[in-house]
């Protein structure tokens, strides 16, 4: 997880006005924004916006570490609510059965894998950036959660359209 220090940091002017940075900053991927914090010492400062390029979430008894490549987490510390803000970019592993997710807005997820089963509603979050290219379910996307309903293979790959392995 990508996070930084704001203290003693001078507010950073930028040349462009606010409804120019605002737009840079939504279209941008993330990738170009982790090149920006890394060589503009104060963008972080404007924007605080964290970054996960690694989230794993396990079950309880797991080890927890958060560090800059990669971030595990129990499903059930309830500082994963806090996470609904950072950019998820590069892998999604969801180890745990039955968790409930954030409602994450950027997610920019490479390799998704789920271990047990989600809801139709946090499988179409994770996927809605449409950059999901490797895609492993093992257990079911479930559509209600009164029956025991499953999303059918072409619902889920309607969600992926650029997914090169799927299993």
């Amino acid at each position: 997880m990508l996070t930084f220090n704001t203290d003693g940091m001078v507010f950073q002017r930028f040349v462009f006005k606010d409804p120019i940075m605002d737009y840079i900053f939504k279209n941008l991927k993330p990738e170009h924004l982790i090149k920006l914090y890394q060589c503009c010492k104060y963008f972080y400062a404007k924007f605080r916006r964290n970054i996960i390029r690694h989230l794993e979430i396990v079950p309880y008894d797991v080890e927890e570490t958060l560090d800059p490549t990669r971030c595990v987490i129990s499903a059930w510390n309830p500082a994963l609510s806090t996470f609904k803000d950072f950019w998820i970019t590069d892998s999604f592993i969801a180890r745990a059965s039955w968790i409930r997710l954030p409602q994450f807005n950027h997610c920019n997820i490479k390799k998704l894998e789920l271990c047990n089963s989600i809801n139709w509603k946090e499988y179409v979050t994770l996927t809605k950036s449409g950059t999901v290219e490797e895609l492993k379910i093992l257990k079911g996307v479930c559509m209600s959660a009164l029956y025991d309903i499953r999303a059918s293979v072409e619902q889920l790959l309607g969600q992926v359209p650029n997914a090169k392995s799927v299993e």
